[in-house]
């Protein structure tokens, strides 16, 4: 199985997380969220190389340079929280 390497960028004065897969400059998308944005770039990705989304493995980087730290606690919290609710339900 193929791993894509895949980048979420934080882009502060869109208030969205912008994604680039390596080797493929012609595909990215971005979203206002982690989860929104993990499921594009699978979509973006499956459709590319005509795949299931949910089968593709992805490598993924996180580039948050540029997000102030109260930004970045903030999205660990959603994320807490969100993980909090997924579990709940299984």
């Amino acid at each position: 199985m193929t791993a894509y390497a895949v980048t979420y960028r934080r882009d502060a004065d869109d208030d969205a997380w912008l994604v680039e897969i390596e080797g493929m400059a012609d595909v990215h998308t971005f979203c206002r969220t982690l989860d929104e944005a993990a499921t594009n770039v699978r979509e973006a990705i499956a459709v590319t190389v005509d795949d299931d989304p949910w089968q593709l493995e992805l490598d993924e980087h996180f580039d948050v340079a540029n997000v102030d730290i109260d930004e970045l606690a903030r999205l660990r919290d959603q994320a807490q929280e969100r993980q909090e609710i997924y579990l709940a339900q299984q």
